[in-house]
């Protein structure tokens, strides 16, 4: 009968297979690192400043694409598919976020991009919305009874564009108040919502739901 390993023996061979792993797994090349070139260096997340694209292949070997060389009905699909891509990632992960959560994140992103603000990964989705810090700022101002017009508000919207700005506006207490009351009804009102709907449910659907 063949000896068995004593414990310390055994438990030393199996660290050693883990680590052999381990450096296996760390010794397997990256197969492309995308690198987008800027004015000032290169970075892996897309910005306004960015002027190239290269694909950086494990074997050593750079391809440089230039979004301009490609006919412009594959530069136009391009940017199709880049805007798909982009506003996805605002709900994109967290499955425990409800619907609703995610529908907030989209247009908070949506917004930020149409003032013309561009973040990396999904950076945009999170964070205050500029449309309710607006209507909060309009709320305030109107309550003390200096209800801005219709040029003013353009101003304020403007000035919303700045992330500066926006933290600047909710650190003071009035504006932040208001903010999280219309927050608040947000939220009712999809809580509401949500109700009718679980309300209105059929029979069938209620079946579907697991037995608790």
């Amino acid at each position: 009968m063949a000896k068995q390993p004593t414990t310390a023996a055994a438990a030393t061979g199996e660290a050693a297979k883990a680590n052999t792993g381990e450096a296996a797994k760390a010794k397997k090349p990256t197969v492309c690192k995308k690198v987008y070139v800027t004015p000032d260096g290169e970075g892996q997340h897309y910005s306004p400043e960015a002027v190239g694209h290269e694909f950086r292949f494990g074997n050593g070997k750079t391809i440089a694409v230039d979004v301009t060389k490609f006919p412009t009905n594959i530069q136009t699909a391009f940017m199709w598919h880049g805007m798909s891509q982009k506003l996805g990632d605002a709900y994109a992960g967290s499955p425990d976020e409800s619907i609703s959560d995610k529908i907030e994140k989209f247009e908070t992103l949506l917004e930020r991009l149409m003032d013309g603000e561009w973040t990396k990964g999904r950076e945009g989705a999170s964070g205050p919305r500029t449309s309710l810090i607006f209507e909060a700022v309009v709320n305030v101002l109107t309550a003390k009874g200096d209800e801005p017009d219709d040029d003013r508000k353009a101003e304020i919207r403007e000035k919303l564009k700045d992330n500066d700005t926006r933290k600047r506006t909710l650190a003071n207490a009035a504006y932040k108040a208001e903010y999280d009351k219309l927050q608040a009804d947000r939220a009712a009102e999809r809580a509401k919502a949500s109700a009718a709907k679980a309300k209105a449910a059929d029979d069938d659907e209620a079946d579907e739901a697991p037995d608790f």
